[in-house]
């Protein structure tokens, strides 16, 4: 018999394993005879599927139609979003396939589906309670409200603000700013005045914690006023429309230039960028957050050339987003996977962001009608580069390059486990990254190769890192290597046109 079609006994060990498809088995025996027969499948971790501590449960769920009604009464469009559901809800299971039956058509005590003559009686009985209801006396009416009533007013005129947000996060043009503005970053823009977080912190606890409209009057006039102007300095309280999805001000094809100092870019973007190096459009809601996250080491001549080229791209794309430099620190190899790890940790503090650009120093765009946003599956934007020719990567026979710069978002990163720790000098990083994209049933995505154009700044050659190609073979370790084995301190500081933050990785 051969190893593929062996029998696992119901004797072994009851020791569930999640495999990389997102299915459970109940050991590693059945979990062996599938890998067996299917390679690409390998072992995830160990446990059943979403019990996970450092990296997100929840995958990709491809868009096939073939409901299963979940124990919670709700239909769910295939049985992947339900086990994508199950990661926020451990106790839900699924009860059928095919869409939940309304409850309407149900008998309330026995639960049997009711006959045709049943559901006419059950509506038109509940269409007497409904004239019923309308019947009733004005004068009932009118004690409401005299009662309830001038609580209501009171509310309003002390709530307004308030309201007037509530507003603005039910039109749809804020629909996608209001997702990407939790309560918690109001508080900590806030908290740069230690005499307003106070008054801020307390106003967002009761209103998050109020069960109904009356509960909210125990926010004082302090802390309404102080949560207002917090949330009127973030930007939400002005009506904007969103941002055209083609920006208006792009150019097509840029002249890179090498020979430019920081503070002669500092001259150009003064008034505009602010302190590390944060901007967003003023006159539109950006359609994109974007953290961009440079690593480097001993290349400070590189830094002027990269603002003064990226700054105005990503303010033409009309991005609201953030350039953070990673430097590190020490006389060890360059890791340059573990810096942008300790870059995307430390950007996710000050987020949210709905993408993450891994961005060499060296490599500068030359189309800013390449867009610097994230879709739905990674994407690698230097396709075609000018130390090699301008040759397309992706119909090259080494087509698994992710290196130079790409752009994922806070989902794939964690998906992942993030970079690996341990490529020490040059090259291997960008190739196990890859893999581990691969692994996860992830797609990279890329441009066109003549919209996706990139110039390398010229540069020392680096130390190559030798032990870089045993180190692929090993790529399945990513649970255990990456952003939940990390080790680092830093040191952060706000620069007129960028963050810099300054690394211990080792």
């Amino acid at each position: 018999m051969s190893e593929c079609h062996r029998r696992c006994s119901w004797d072994d060990d009851d020791e569930p394993v999640c495999a990389s498809n997102g299915v459970s088995y109940r050991n590693r025996c059945l979990f062996a005879v599938v890998n067996c027969g299917n390679p690409t499948i390998g072992l995830w971790h160990e446990g059943v599927c979403g019990d996970l501590t450092h990296v997100d449960c929840k995958r990709p769920c491809q868009d096939k139609r073939n409901p299963v009604c979940g124990s919670n009464a709700r239909t769910y469009t295939n049985s992947c979003l339900l086990t994508n559901a199950q990661c926020d809800d451990p106790e839900l299971q699924m009860n059928s396939e095919g869409p939940c039956e309304s409850i309407e058509d149900r008998d309330t005590i026995s639960g049997r589906q009711c006959t045709d003559t049943e559901s006419s009686k059950m509506q038109q009985k509940q269409q007497e309670e409904q004239q019923q209801l309308l019947k009733s006396t004005p004068s009932s009416c009118w004690l409401s409200w005299r009662v309830g009533g001038w609580r209501v007013l009171r509310f309003v005129k002390r709530m307004w603000p308030l309201l007037l947000l509530i507003m603005f996060f039910h039109a749809g043009f804020v629909l996608r700013e209001v997702a990407n503005t939790p309560l918690t970053r109001i508080a900590k823009v806030a908290s740069n005045e230690n005499s307003r977080a106070s008054a801020v912190v307390s106003a967002i606890k009761k209103i998050i914690n109020a069960a109904a409209w009356t509960d909210l009057e125990g926010v004082t006039n302090q802390e309404l006023a102080q949560l207002t102007g917090t949330v009127q300095e973030i930007g939400l309280s002005s009506f904007k429309p969103p941002c055209p999805a083609t920006p208006p001000s792009l150019v097509g094809m840029l002249k890179v230039v090498q020979n430019v100092s920081v503070s002669e870019v500092e001259k150009a973007q003064a008034g505009r960028v602010r302190d590390g190096g944060r901007w967003w459009p003023e006159e539109c809601q950006a359609r994109w957050r974007l953290a961009v996250l440079v690593p480097y080491r001993n290349r400070e001549q590189q830094i002027g050339p990269f603002l003064n080229h990226m700054h105005p791209i990503l303010q033409r794309q009309q991005l609201n987003y953030s350039i953070y430099f990673i430097e590190q620190n020490g006389t060890e190899l360059f890791n340059r996977a573990r810096l942008l790890n300790v870059g995307f940790l430390e950007a996710r503090k000050e987020g949210p962001w709905d993408c993450y650009a891994f961005h060499d120093i060296d490599m500068l765009p030359e189309n800013d009608e390449h867009l610097y946003h994230c879709s739905a599956m990674p994407r690698h934007l230097t396709v075609s580069v000018s130390t090699n020719k301008y040759k397309d990567s992706s119909k090259m026979p080494y087509n698994t390059y992710f290196g130079g710069v790409c752009l994922m978002s806070e989902k794939h990163m964690l998906m992942v486990n993030g970079w690996s720790n341990v490529y020490w000098g040059w090259g291997g990083e960008d190739d196990d990254m890859w893999r581990r994209l691969a692994f996860m049933d992830m797609v990279v995505w890329r441009y066109p190769a003549w919209i996706a154009r990139y110039t390398m700044v010229t540069h020392k050659p680096q130390i190559v890192n030798e032990k870089r190609f045993e180190l692929l073979r090993n790529t399945g370790r990513f649970p255990n290597d990456g952003l939940n084995t990390l080790d680092y301190s830093s040191v952060n500081t706000n620069k007129p046109l960028y963050r810099h933050i300054m690394a211990d990785i080792g």
